[in-house]
């Protein structure tokens, strides 16, 4: 293939992945707004069900972002990482799907208190099983996002682990019946913060990568 087309390929492929962590971000803008109107006491239960689908959406978006770079990359020479790569998206996608179809229940509500908070559980632990992928996203050989963009994201994905992890003790905390709603949301606070870190950390260097 010529240099020309491999580097528009590798273009498009970037201006998806900025696409996808712009949706990641904005959900987690929206999971945080959701979030903070629900611990203010306004239809509390009907947020909780909105938050957890807009949380699961976000990280159905940043796992789509990494399994669209996973498909780019793999069976290219001197790339090791995809295998990582490939099991974060998973995670993700398979975190996201839960967190919709139990947010749409709670809407229904079906036990709504109670699924939202087995969501949140099974946010944090997408969160904590996917924190690195973002590092070995800037870090490929293959059309890399830049040095100053890996440390960065390396930085943030101890950060997005301990903001996973905080999302599973709320959780599962909140299922045993400890201020539930309440627990629930907060929970849905920290995940939309770290979902909306992690997609401007991708996105900034997915545009940058473009611009280069």
């Amino acid at each position: 293939m010529p240099i020309q087309d491999v580097a528009r390929e590798e273009n498009r492929m970037f201006e998806v992945l900025a696409g996808r962590a712009g949706v990641q971000a904005l959900g987690g803008v929206a999971a945080i707004v959701l979030a903070i109107i629900g611990l203010s006491n306004v239809a509390q239960r009907y947020m909780l069900g909105v938050s957890t689908i807009v949380i699961g959406a976000a990280l159905l978006a940043m796992a789509m972002g990494a399994a669209a770079e996973y498909r780019r990359v793999s069976g290219e020479e001197g790339v090791t990482s995809t295998a990582e790569i490939g099991g974060g998206a998973s995670v993700g996608v398979l975190g996201g799907i839960a967190a919709i179809v139990l947010g749409i229940l709670a809407l229904l509500g079906i036990a709504t208190d109670l699924l939202c908070a087995i969501a949140a559980i099974a946010v944090g632990a997408a969160l904590s099983l996917s924190a690195g992928v973002p590092a070995k996203l800037t870090s490929l050989p293959v059309g890399p996002l830049g040095e100053e963009s890996h440390l960065a994201t390396s930085a943030g994905a101890g950060t997005m682990v301990l903001i996973g992890l905080s999302v599973i003790v709320l959780g599962i905390l909140a299922v045993v019946g400890i201020a539930r709603p309440t627990l629930t949301l907060v929970a849905f606070l920290a995940a939309g913060a770290g979902l909306l870190v992690s997609g401007m950390a991708i996105g900034s260097s997915a545009v940058s990568a473009v611009n280069q």
